[in-house]
């Protein structure tokens, strides 16, 4: 292998290189939305009360949230704003090494020697672009690579403090639901008894006692006045 030829690889190398680094955006870009969308869902279900443990999982969602906006900062700056070398078009070269020709024959140097030196001097400069060019490419690629190294470490981060958060939002909701079953337990259960004591059988009412018969009468004859036993 020539030197025309491994530049030529290299500068093709960092062109596919390109093609990965930005195919490889899918992955954590997906991520990030799943990873928003159970933050959202979260957070959604702990600012209703504001207890100690509710405070604890905000905070930590927080964290949670600055990864995933730092994540998404350079996964914005990995894909977008960078510019590649690319190598001058085909027909500009042809042009070029015409012209050269023809500078050559202007200097009277023969037709057969004046196309050898314009491909001669063509090639060379293609070889130089593919080397200038493989090497700025590459420096292009250096870069993209380190922003979806930061992406991904930051998409780690949030998946950590996620995981971290969710047995709290589990306990949060536990706690949540036993408080609704015991407020519709006593509120059943004062329902219930009051029910009941609706429900009991009244005391029949008092009777009245039935009117007393009056007493016979004892009378003395023509001493005393009528008395009552």
């Amino acid at each position: 292998m020539d030197t025309g030829d491994l530049y030529k690889e290299l500068y093709f190398h960092e062109m596919e290189r390109r093609d990965r680094l930005n195919s490889g955006l899918s992955f954590p870009v997906g991520l990030v939305a799943l990873l928003t969308g159970a933050a959202l869902v979260m957070f959604r279900a702990a600012e209703s009360s504001l207890s100690d443990w509710d405070k604890v999982l905000i905070i930590l969602l927080a964290v949670v949230a600055l990864t995933l906006a730092l994540a998404s900062f350079f996964l914005i700056r990995m894909y977008w704003g960078h510019e590649y070398s690319h190598m001058p078009f085909a027909e500009d070269l042809f042009n070029y090494t015409e012209d050269l020709c023809g500078h050559y024959k202007k200097q009277g140097v023969s037709s057969v020697n004046a196309s050898k030196f314009a491909k001669a001097k063509c090639l060379a400069y293609v070889e130089q672009q593919f080397s200038k060019n493989a090497k700025f490419n590459a420096q292009v690629n250096d870069k993209k690579s380190k922003f979806l190294f930061l992406a991904n470490a930051f998409v780690i981060a949030s998946i950590v403090f996620l995981g971290i958060s969710s047995p709290i939002y589990i306990y949060t909701q536990t706690r949540h639901k036993t408080e609704i079953q015991k407020i519709e337990i006593t509120n059943r259960s004062l329902a219930v008894t009051q029910q009941e004591q609706n429900n009991q059988p009244q005391p029949p009412p008092a009777k009245e006692p039935e009117p007393t018969p009056p007493p016979s009468r004892l009378i003395k004859e023509h001493t005393e006045k009528p008395s009552k036993k």
